[in-house]
């Protein structure tokens, strides 16, 4: 079977949604399927390149997406798959070229995006007669289902998770359990980085330590930050295996985000790296943790309960193999191969 991937975010950048794409269609391709992928920049990973990425604020964040139209007519040369699967069909302008010059071929459109903005919300509406012509709409959780919904009009059919490479993880192990905290994510508000700074103030567990990874507008108040607290190591952006080594080398992974969020694919890797995990209590993060409630899941923004919560779990050994235990036993479904073959058989189903 002949799959094309579509981006319409930046291949060459760190992304999310740039994260399943490639690592969909890696698995895609180890189950026997033919995939190219596609996208702003895809040139980086041996794709057909639609351009450059410029970058663009929404949801809280910034993206870069393809806005000049003349390289995305090079999707044109793509009409012999034999199933276009595009992520994110709102996203301009990717997502509007491939509708229109492959409208022909089944086309699977899998929505990413949680809230709803008013911007999103009229150009969903003025790009719907495009997303009409998807063959199958698929969301990566019930919150992002919602938002394409309420937000685009769209109506979808069925939820497919997001993925991980388990194999990134096949040995995690901690030398000396201890009490070493890792946040990983971009450093924007919504992600909460500012909310852990706090909590670290406050906190009261003996030997803790914080490494943070990720870049973004909020970089110098976390240098700062740092630079006031040596428990603070702020590393930046880091390639995928020093992500892993540091994952695996984490006693305890935080993701205290505030808003925005989808799904969670970082709270899967802290789990198959083994780490205990604390999160906020937010829709998309519940439905990857469960309902486990406090000290997991804890109330968004509050730096005083986050800080309970961590002290709690770095105080109980007992506790942190308890939650490491439960976040191995629930990761394998997320595996990336398990997701290709829910999504192999959906495309089966159209051609």
């Amino acid at each position: 079977m002949r799959v094309l991937e579509i981006s319409p975010y930046d291949l060459a950048a760190p992304g999310g949604v740039q994260g399943q794409v490639l690592g969909l269609a890696a698995a895609l391709g180890s189950l026997g399927a033919e995939v190219t992928v596609a996208g702003p920049n895809a040139a980086a990973c041996g794709g057909l390149d639609l351009g450059q990425g410029v970058r663009v604020p929404g949801n809280g964040s910034v993206a870069r997406v393809a806005l000049d139209p003349l390289p995305l007519a090079r999707l044109r040369g793509c009409r012999g798959v034999d199933v276009v699967h595009l992520h994110e069909p709102i996203a301009p302008l990717v997502a509007q070229a491939a509708l229109s010059l492959l409208g022909d071929r089944p086309i699977v459109g899998t929505f990413h995006r949680s809230g709803v903005s008013l911007w999103y919300r009229v150009w969903g509406r003025a790009v719907h007669p495009l997303t009409a012509r998807l063959s199958v709409a698929v969301a990566v959780s019930s919150m992002a289902a919602e938002t394409a919904t309420i937000g685009a009009g769209v109506r979808v059919d069925r939820v497919i998770r997001n993925g991980i490479d388990l194999k990134r993880f096949s040995a995690p192990g901690k030398d000396v359990p201890g009490n070493r905290i890792l946040f990983v994510g971009r450093l924007e508000p919504r992600k909460g980085v500012t909310v852990l700074l706090e909590a670290i103030r406050g906190l009261g567990a003996p030997g803790a330590s914080l490494t943070i990874i990720g870049d973004g507008p909020l970089r110098p108040a976390v240098a700062a930050a740092a630079t006031r607290d040596p428990r603070i190591r702020v590393l930046g952006r880091v390639g995928d295996d020093e992500l892993v080594k540091e994952l695996t080398a984490a006693d305890l992974l935080v993701a205290p985000s505030i808003s925005g969020e989808s799904f969670g694919v970082i709270l899967l890797e802290g789990m198959a790296a083994g780490c205990a995990v604390i999160a906020s209590d937010i829709p998309a993060y519940r439905q990857v943790l469960g309902d486990r409630g406090f000290p997991s899941l804890v109330p968004p923004g509050s730096a005083e309960q986050l800080a309970l919560a961590i002290d709690e779990v770095c105080s109980s050994s007992d506790l942190a193999s308890l939650l490491r235990q439960d976040g191995m036993e629930r990761v394998p479904q997320y595996d990336f191969q398990e997701v290709a073959r829910e999504y192999l058989a959906l495309f089966a189903s159209l051609v």
